[in-house]
């Protein structure tokens, strides 16, 4: 699913890249990724975070494959 309505910065990219690495539970890091974007951005209601969240899950997989 393509989540283009959300971009995140390079530095959110890398930091998040990053902790894929240091957490081995797929479901801390997105409630980690769900807690940054409910904090820091206003987007709304917890369907509209699962959606940023969507979105920088996709752009740090993308990241890491350049990164590769």
């Amino acid at each position: 699913m393509k989540n283009s309505n959300y971009y995140f910065n390079e530095e959110t990219i890398e930091y998040f890249h990053s902790r894929s690495f240091e957490i081995a539970d797929a479901e801390e890091l997105y409630e980690e990724m769900f807690n940054f974007i409910n904090v820091d951005y206003e987007v709304g209601d917890n369907e509209s975070v699962d959606k940023a969240v969507e979105a920088l899950i996709e752009q740090v997989i993308n990241y890491k494959k350049v990164a590769n």
